[in-house]
């Protein structure tokens, strides 16, 4: 914000072959990729590899169908549900992918729940007591343990990032063995912050400038990172099904392991 125009205009003249924009979901524009001349970033890698700069990258991990494996107990826990409250089949994982979405209220209506005679408390809170009763149905993404690691090699920070409640999430994590392996675990920890967006801002606003790559499995992630104006990635195999991801960005991947392949991700 220093720099005027003219100067603007020559550094990117002297150090940038090309910048690539992209619309996101909020219909702003944002820099999707900047590809840097070769003799640029051959000293500036240099630099970096003896420690005289940092670039600061943080790389924000969604923990539920991202690290955590909870598909099917997900699935477990709302066709418990349907057999409670409604008169129809059970969901196959196929059909779970294909309606599950935030709003969760929408999803459960999608699913077939009329909360004008339900009270969504009440099915929400029996959900999570399923959930948690079958929580031995879960797991850890392969690979997932093994990238945290590297990232953490590499001088890069892992942030957790959740809707969940920040005690239990650090319960799970302690059970999981992987809280070593983030740097910062946000989560819910008082009664004003009812959202993911809500934490990461406010948590951003402490932040020093930096790159930062949001890691998720659903739009709704990507509506977060969209939200704080930063780059973000998505795995397909968590809550949403890949076309429906894919019908807002093209940064989406099978598996965790393959995300490293992303243009967004660290060279």
């Amino acid at each position: 914000d220093d720099l005027d125009r003219e100067e603007k205009s020559r550094i990117i003249m002297n150090y940038i072959d090309d910048i690539k924009l992209t619309k996101n979901s909020l219909n702003q524009y944002v820099v999707e990729s900047v590809n840097f001349r070769t003799t640029f970033y051959k000293y500036f890698k240099k630099l970096y590899d003896d420690g005289f700069i940092d670039w600061k990258r943080k790389f924000i991990y969604d923990f539920n169908g991202t690290i955590l494996d909870d598909v099917d107990t997900g699935i477990i826990a709302i066709n418990a549900m349907i057999d409670k409250y409604l008169d129809r089949d059970h969901l196959t994982k196929e059909e779970y992918r294909k309606v599950f979405g935030f709003p969760v209220i929408d999803y459960y209506k999608r699913v077939g729940f009329d909360f004008d005679k339900l009270d969504f408390k009440v099915v929400g809170n029996e959900w999570m007591d399923v959930y948690e009763a079958n929580k031995g149905s879960y797991h850890l993404y392969p690979g997932i343990k093994e990238q945290l690691s590297d990232n953490k090699r590499q001088g890069i920070r892992n942030i957790l990032l959740s809707a969940s409640r920040l005690d239990k999430l650090k319960i799970q994590c302690d059970d999981l063995g992987i809280t070593d392996l983030f740097d910062e675990i946000l989560g819910i920890d008082d009664i004003y912050a009812s959202s993911k967006v809500y934490i990461a801002k406010e948590w951003m606003q402490r932040q020093e400038k930096g790159e930062y790559v949001f890691v998720g499995d659903t739009l709704h992630d990507l509506e977060v990172a969209d939200a704080l104006n930063i780059k973000c990635i998505l795995v397909s195999n968590g809550h949403q099904a890949k076309d429906i991801l894919l019908r807002k960005t093209s940064h989406v991947y099978d598996d965790i392991r393959e995300v490293v392949n992303d243009p967004y991700w660290p060279i």
